[in-house]
């Protein structure tokens, strides 16, 4: 949300690649397949 659905940027405040914050967005369901 802070980074208006942005993931590259919510990745690079995290830390972490943007593909990892995928896989745990969808391990967590945070994130559906295909989105």
């Amino acid at each position: 949300r802070r980074m208006n659905g942005s993931q590259t940027q919510a990745a690079e405040a995290l830390g972490i690649k943007r593909t990892t914050l995928r896989y745990k967005m969808e391990k967590y369901r945070l994130l559906e397949r295909g989105d």
